[in-house]
């Protein structure tokens, strides 16, 4: 297993997750946003591999909430509707950050 390289996104991110409720990560692929993003996360949803998960929006999407915070949706493009579902959730905890 290869050792992570740290990144000035690394620092960034972990600022904005202890302020803010919800952190979208862009850029080009392979660039290294899920393996940012993962080392920050406390639970991680891959949405372009977990089926049930993509099940889990439609019928009771409260239940993917229920993981420790904060929580990687991977690939959220593949469900577009996770995100309405988060920006809810950032209001509805109203929380300043989302670091446990």
């Amino acid at each position: 297993m290869s050792e992570c390289v740290s990144r000035v996104a690394d620092d960034q991110l972990r600022t904005s997750l202890g302020a803010i409720g919800a952190v979208l990560i862009e850029g080009p692929k392979a660039c290294g946003k899920t393996s940012t993003a993962t080392h920050q996360a406390a639970s991680v949803i891959r949405l372009d591999e977990d089926i049930n998960a993509r099940a889990a929006i439609a019928a009771a999407p409260e239940l993917l909430f229920e993981r420790p915070a904060p929580i990687l949706f991977d690939e959220w493009q593949i469900e577009p509707r996770i995100w309405s579902l988060v920006r809810q959730q950032v209001d509805d905890r109203q929380r300043r950050g989302q670091l446990p």
